[in-house]
């Protein structure tokens, strides 16, 4: 057998046929970089529709490695634009467009909106850019009030991932310890993640397949056995009337109440404090609601609600924070559900966040020339 073997060659490698393995994949890589690279052109149309560590990480370093001066846009569902089909038609889309002209193309936008990224996410996100090197001439961050009431701490674990495990108070946040790191996870880290196929394997299934190719094999396994697909996904991006509402909203809970001093809360100041830090500049403001549906089915307890604000407000001031309500600021038609603005609704948010960003540096400019 051995002697088949020899005569046969088959443990003699082929130099050639290696040397194009290597350059064939070394050109893969050079591709998916160039391809990444376009997409995120500091024009606010790149959004995360992949929540993983590696593809938020390479975002987070193409935010860093940008030399202009950057406004970083972070929120939840909001923010990341969930009822905007199209990238360029989410609010830092938008914002960019308006402000492109006047920057002269020199201010970069960053969309961090993540769907369901809590205030503790929203945190442990930007404090990954905490550095001054980054250049950060705004934060602009949009808060929902009823995140003040949610049990979950983090609603995204692999945020965390950008820190050190040490760094992370586990037992504070509801968690788990993570597991010791293991051989297999050393040449993960070490040596297949220097493979940009595998690194950014995610984004390539997204780029290929529209989804994560897991999510789409089990997207079609769900089809096969008549397990339909998620509504909310289906018309997310229909206007509100269009559906049915009934069932959503029953029973009798009201939004409006903040619990005050709870973590929650905590991660709240955490967040002000920090969007002072790393920002020349930070703004905040209330997300818009849809009056009429929440009306409908009075689900909003007035006097809690502007309470909970007013404190809020107090809040931000104290930690030197700008922040502007437009909860009232969309007209019904501009929604997909009672929060999701549609694309026109993002297009009113930028709108008058420009308008509000150059007040705010006109009054500071003001004060500085006051003698």
């Amino acid at each position: 057998m051995k002697r088949l073997i020899n005569r046969a060659g088959w443990w003699r490698p082929n130099l050639r046929v290696l040397l194009l393995t290597v350059l064939f994949l070394w050109i893969l890589d050079q591709i998916i970089m160039a391809v990444f690279d376009h997409q995120v052109n500091g024009e606010g149309t790149f959004r995360l529709k992949i929540e993983e560590k590696r593809v938020l990480e390479g975002y987070l370093e193409k935010i860093e490695a940008d030399p202009h001066p950057k406004v970083i846009m972070i929120g939840d569902s909001v923010m990341f634009g969930s009822a905007a089909r199209m990238d360029d038609q989410t609010i830092p889309a938008w914002f960019h467009q308006y402000i492109g002209d006047q920057s002269g193309g020199e201010m970069h936008v960053y969309n961090l909106g993540l769907r369901g990224l809590g205030i503790a996410d929203a945190y442990y996100l930007l404090k990954r850019l905490q550095k001054p090197e980054n250049n950060i001439e705004w934060i602009v961050y949009n808060i929902n009030t009823g995140w003040f009431t949610r049990e979950n701490i983090i609603n995204r674990p692999f945020i965390l991932d950008l820190h050190e495990p040490e760094s992370i108070p586990c037992n504070r946040l509801g968690l788990d310890p993570p597991p010791a790191r293991d051989a297999e996870g050393w040449i993960q880290d070490h040596i297949m993640d220097k493979w940009k196929l595998y690194h950014y394997r995610y984004l390539v299934s997204h780029w290929l397949f529209g989804k994560p190719l897991i999510q789409r094999l089990q997207d079609e396994a769900n089809q096969l056995y008549n397990q339909t697909d998620n509504e909310d996904e289906e018309h997310i991006y229909d206007p509100w009337y269009e559906k049915e509402w009934d069932q959503r909203f029953a029973g009798d809970w009201k939004i409006g109440a903040i619990y005050h001093g709870n973590t929650q809360w905590q991660y709240f100041e955490y967040l002000l404090q920090l969007m002072k830090k790393t920002s020349s500049n930070s703004l905040v403001f209330f997300t818009p609601r849809n009056g009429e549906l929440l009306e409908k089915y009075d689900k909003v307890d007035h006097q809690l609600m502007a309470k909970s604000k007013q404190t809020i407000r107090e809040t931000a001031h104290k930690y030197g924070v700008a922040i502007v309500d437009y909860e009232d600021l969309l007209a019904s038609s501009y929604f997909s559900d009672s929060i999701h603005p549609l694309p026109e609704g993002n297009r009113i948010i930028a709108e008058q966040l420009a308008h509000d960003m150059r007040r705010l540096l006109d009054h500071q400019g003001n004060r500085r020339t006051e003698p």
